[in-house]
């Protein structure tokens, strides 16, 4: 469909026109202060008129004209009080602002234009100016400044700030407006209704204002003051906050005679004070130093950007107008009242009134635009530079005017653009050539609207009447669908024919007041119909592994045309399903069972001639079993394990029978020798006999329920080396202070071809001197049960000086390449004269420990040890 959409830009509704460049960052001379409070100097300053200001500033000191503190410059605010009161009735408050680095300047009445506002701001800045008044002030002020005030003052404050630009002053416009128990008076408010006065109102970015009232107070209840001031068009975002349990008398120092009546309040002066001033040294802080994190505590937003939550206040807000980012929107513009096509583009960046780097700060932006009311909002994107967009699809409004929003905001902070557009009501066009519509013999065809005609506006062309006329008409029905956006023509004859109609249409659009008449041209398609099933396929029957079959689809399915047969299974050519493997060849279907499956399946076809809608024939194919013998899956089986470990060998995948029997397994002759085999659940355990190593046959015998199968068996155990052990066989004093000692190596490993050498060693490590050679016997072999080979060597040394904890140390070489090994085995003097003729291997040899590669024995009483050096 080719559709366009003209809007027209009338232009902006709010915040100005559209900028061509993001707005320059302000330069903020000031950062928020973070330390002590500051104590509060105060000093009278008179002016022209006989206007007074009571000043109050930061301090070295409390007290009346005392020493400026040095670590500003601070911004300064106005202060305008209530009808009643003068520049001496707000000290409390004023010190709670003072306290965070603010100088402000209490008025003595309430202005009726700026001009008085702008004197006392010329007479705080000649102090700034060094003028005396305050010592060490000079330099001490920065150019933002925001207005305040209470009751009356506050709607006098809001006044002035809306009529500042424009007046002509050679000061900066007030960066933010706060009111204490706002008393509208007639001011803003006509009959409930805010006055076209305070609609024209104008205020300086961030346009951005705090009015915080009492839930108690009953001089200006915030339902007739300062609600209706919300969601009314004003120039300025509000943050409405109601102070639970305070009233109106509180904000000032105290309460005079003729104040009037008021609620009584549950909070106490100081609460209230303290809480309303940690709101507005908030606002302070954002919009007089741009300090950007102070905007969700200045606009209560604790735990989340677009969530408002303070459990001491109610809260009402409007921050459409408020201007809190720099904003340059680049599209859609303005300008000559421009086009714009069917999706209207939101496209511009947005930055921080600092300049500073949001994005590299973990800020989050987010972009919402939405048609109106803001019924239905729809979600945009903003980079990391700031660059923003967001599309609405103005297709679905209807012509006439309309507004369009954008909003986007980084951290919760607002800016917002509302367009006032307009949605075009061109004629619709029609479109050429005008197609013809075949309707399928026995069949339909829908015609869309679009397809005939495109409205410029982008709206949805409909049917609005349908009429066929000519000979066949009678044998088309045309049926208008649902939404009137396509209309369906039928074959209404039972027959197959050729011919056709004409159908008169009358096409429009939302809006639209002359409807568009076009006729097209209905014909009847070739005749085609669907194949006929003519007859249900035989079962095919096969025994299991039996012989490919090939049915004949053209015995059963015709084409009336004559056309040839398009046969498809499971989609393609070719398919397994169930037993059996099914492809298509021609018009023809072949089947052959899959190896060793049975039982039944259906095989589904799609048979038709390629145009029509295929048919589905089912093919029933039984394959019945046959009982399959039983195989083995090897010749032999091989098992190789090391000597004294276990093995477990599953045995199921030796042997399969194709029809799922399971074998029952033994040994047959088990061997009698080297390993025991043992058969249970179909797993064959190994378990060679102790210290045995070596090669045994065995016959495994599979028994099926219909046939016997025995497989070989060769289990070969590798040897692995023994570990020795040393006993003392007794220690035997000589003369001339000497002993002899005797000693006995047993091994399961053959001594035959080893040497053995001994060493006494002191209690230091030092050697004892050896008399003679050491003497050992042969290696003998008991081969009583598990073999046993045994060397027994004597050895004479003389005796140390201090005999105590005496140590055999005893080296057994190898001719082959393995390491020594070594056996340690501690001697004590005090055990010779009862162990000197003991030979006894029960009471000499204790047990054998393994510690890594040692051998650990205990001999009378002491640790022997064997090591590989």
């Amino acid at each position: 469909m080719r559709a366009w959409l003209t809007v027209a830009v009338l232009g902006l509704l709010m915040l100005g026109p559209v900028a061509h460049a993001l707005p320059a960052a302000k330069d903020y001379e000031a950062v928020p202060h973070t330390g002590t409070d500051y104590p509060v100097g105060t000093v009278e300053l008179s002016l022209q008129a006989g206007l007074e200001v009571q000043l109050h500033y930061p301090a070295l000191e409390e007290g009346v004209k005392t020493q400026m503190a040095g670590n500003g410059p601070f911004p300064v605010v106005v202060f305008i009080p209530t009808d009643g009161e003068g520049s001496g009735d707000y000290e409390l408050f004023s010190t709670a602002l003072v306290a965070r680095g603010y100088v402000v300047g209490v008025m003595d009445r309430i202005p009726q234009s700026p001009l008085p506002v702008a004197w006392v701001l010329e007479r705080i800045y000649d102090v700034n100016e060094g003028d005396g008044s305050v010592p060490g002030a000079l330099d001490s002020m920065t150019d933002d400044w925001a207005i305040g005030g209470h009751g009356q003052g506050a709607a006098a404050a809001l006044k002035v700030a809306g009529q500042w630009t424009g007046t002509g002053q050679n000061l900066m416009a007030p960066s933010s407006v706060f009111g204490l128990g706002l008393h509208d008076d007639g001011v803003h408010l006509e009959d409930g209704e805010v006055s076209e006065d305070a609609l024209g109102l104008v205020f300086d970015e961030p346009a951005v204002g705090l009015l915080i009232t009492g839930s108690v107070d009953e001089v200006a209840p915030v339902e007739s003051n300062v609600l209706p001031l919300l969601n009314v068009g004003m120039d300025l975002g509000l943050h409405v906050m109601t102070l639970r349990g305070a009233n109106h008398h509180q904000w000032q120092d105290s309460t005079g005679l003729f104040s009037g009546s008021d609620g009584t309040p549950t909070l106490t002066q100081e609460e209230q004070h303290a809480m309303a001033a940690t709101h507005v040294v908030s606002l302070l802080d954002l919009t007089t130093r741009g300090d950007h994190d102070a905007f969700s505590v200045a606009f209560n937003r604790p735990n989340d950007p677009h969530v408002l939550s303070d459990a001491d206040a109610y809260l009402d807000e409007d921050l459409t107008a408020a201007e809190l980012l720099r904003v340059n929107l680049t599209s859609p513009t303005n300008d000559n009242g421009s086009d714009v096509s069917g999706t209207l583009e939101f496209r511009g960046q947005v930055g921080l009134w600092d300049g500073s780097d949001w994005h590299a700060d973990a800020r989050v932006a987010e972009a919402l635009c939405w048609f109106d009311d803001a019924t239905t909002t729809f979600t945009g994107t903003v980079n990391q530079t700031g660059w923003f967009s967001c599309d609405l699809d103005a297709n679905t409004l209807q012509p006439g005017p309309f507004n369009a929003s954008v909003r986007v905001s980084i951290d919760g902070a607002p800016v917002t653009r509302t367009l006032s557009l307009y949605r075009g009501n061109g004629p619709l066009e029609p479109l050429t050539p005008v197609p013809a519509v075949i309707v399928p013999q026995g069949g339909a065809a829908v015609l869309q609207a679009d397809a005939l005609a495109v409205d410029p506006d982008g709206l949805e062309v409909r049917f609005t009447s349908v009429q066929l006329e000519g000979a066949n008409a009678s044998r088309f029905e045309a049926l208008l669908l649902p939404g009137a956006s396509s209309v369906e023509l039928r074959d209404a004859s039972d027959v197959d024919w050729l011919g056709g109609a004409l159908l008169n249409v009358s096409l429009s659009a939302p809006g639209e007041t002359s409807p568009l008449q076009v006729s097209v041209q209905v014909r009847m398609g070739d005749v085609d119909n669907p194949v006929e099933v003519i007859g249900v396929p035989p079962t095919l029957v096969f025994d299991e592994d039996g012989a490919q079959q090939t049915l004949a689809v053209g015995d059963y399915v015709v084409d009336p045309e004559g056309m040839p047969l398009q046969v498809t299974v499971d989609g393609g050519m070719w398919t397994d399903v169930g037993p059996v493997r099914a492809a298509v060849m021609g018009s023809n279907l072949s089947v052959v069972p899959l190896a060793n499956a049975s039982g039944s399946v259906v095989v589904s076809l799609l048979v038709s001639d390629g145009f029509t809608d295929a048919v589905q024939v089912n093919v029933t194919v039984v394959v019945k079993p046959v009982n399959d013998a039983p195989r083995l899956n090897q010749t032999e089986l091989l098992v190789v394990l090391a000597e004294d470990t276990i093995v477990d060998i599953d045995l199921a995948p030796l042997a399969w029978d194709a029809d799922g029997d399971l074998p029952t397994v033994s040994v047959v002759e088990p061997p009698q020798a080297l390993a025991v085999l043992d058969v249970a659940d179909l797993t064959l355990q190994v378990r060679p006999l102790q210290h045995a190593n070596g090669q045994v046959d065995a016959v495994l015998r599979f028994v099926f329920p219909d046939e016997t199968l025995d497989l070989n068996v060769s289990i070969t155990v590798e040897p692995v080396e023994d570990s020795g052990s040393i006993r003392l066989d007794w220690v035997r004093p000589l003369a001339g202070d000497q002993i002899e000692v005797r000693w006995t190596v047993e091994d399961r490993d053959a001594l035959s071809n080893a040497s053995f050498t001994g060493v006494m060693l002191d209690n230091n490590g030092d050697s004892l001197t050896q008399t003679g050679s050491p003497s050992c016997g042969p290696a003998l072999l008991d081969d009583r049960g598990v073999p046993l080979w045994s060397v027994t060597c004597d050895s004479v040394w003389e005796l140390p000086s201090s005999p105590v904890g005496m140590t055999l140390r005893v080296e057994e070489l190898r001719p082959s390449s393995e390491p020594p090994v070594v056996y340690v085995l501690p001697v004590e003097v005090e055990d010779m004269a009862t162990a000197a003729v003991d030979d006894d291997m029960e009471s000499s040899v204790g047990p054998v420990l393994f510690v890594g590669g040692a051998v650990v024995l205990a001999a009378l009483g002491f640790l022997a040890w064997r090591a590989k050096d």
